[in-house]
């Protein structure tokens, strides 16, 4: 038996780890990534759940999906992989590589991106100029969607 189940019932550890499953199955991140990425922002930061975010935003694969670049997060990754993605002009195959601000994603070769996909709205943090994206800034939690209620998450973190 899982051990949140071990808990009572209306205990917090349930909702945490629905939410963390939530925001894993979204960002396609695997449950190693997330609890370190967690744990850090628990340990050394004021606001954990500011931090958090900034995390799984400004990773290559989701600013590669968030540019409109490919459909979905997974198609990112595989794309970086493939070694045809650089950004600030060195060629990166790692998904989970942190941007910083005015760092430019570019695509090497032909043919492997999307003119932007049909629904993809680029954030104001983030900008795009055909083959090429640049990091403007650094998002901030006024950039979120508030899909995810990240403070159930660094709870589900902090007592596992």
């Amino acid at each position: 038996m899982a051990n949140y189940l071990r808990h009572k019932p209306g205990s917090r550890i349930p909702k945490g780890f629905k939410e963390k499953e939530r925001l894993r199955k979204e960002y396609n991140i695997s449950e190693r990534e997330l609890k370190r990425y967690a744990k850090e922002t628990i340990t050394s930061s004021e606001n954990p759940r500011k931090d958090l975010f900034k995390k799984l935003e400004t990773r290559l694969d989701n600013i590669v999906f968030r540019l409109g670049f490919v459909k979905d997060r997974e198609n990112a990754a595989r794309l970086i992989k493939s070694g045809h993605v650089t950004v600030n002009e060195i060629k990166r195959d790692d998904p989970f590589f942190h941007l910083q601000q005015r760092d430019v994603i570019e695509f090497a070769g032909n043919g492997h991106y999307s003119k932007q996909t049909k629904f993809s709205i680029v954030p104001p943090w983030l900008e795009r100029k055909d083959r090429m994206g640049r990091v403007i800034r650094l998002p901030s939690l006024r950039d979120s969607e508030k899909r995810f209620n990240l403070e159930r998450v660094i709870e589900y973190y902090a007592l596992v």
